[in-house]
């Protein structure tokens, strides 16, 4: 039996998490294909800024709505200060 150190033991019971949240940043990320590593980094923040805004939505509105639908909303409000 091989035993691993307590970081790998921790990393595996809260992994799920995380593969959790990139399985859904996947769905609809606007990441581009870079090879610099800034742009990276700036769309994982985007992605997870997003999810945590709709899980937040979800709980203060109490409302079921896809995420899909609160991204678009997003932008169409953030849209409007612009074009007038």
């Amino acid at each position: 039996m091989t035993r691993f150190p307590e970081t790998v033991k921790f990393y595996n019971e809260i992994k799920f998490g995380v593969e959790v949240l990139d399985q859904m940043a996947r769905q609809y990320s606007p990441k581009s294909a870079s090879r610099r590593w800034p742009p990276h980094v700036f769309f994982n923040i985007l992605d997870m800024a997003a999810i945590n805004a709709w899980i937040l939505y979800k709980e203060v509105t109490g409302t079921k709505i896809s995420r899909h639908d609160l991204l678009f909303e997003l932008a169409e409000e953030l849209m409007e200060s612009y074009t007038t």
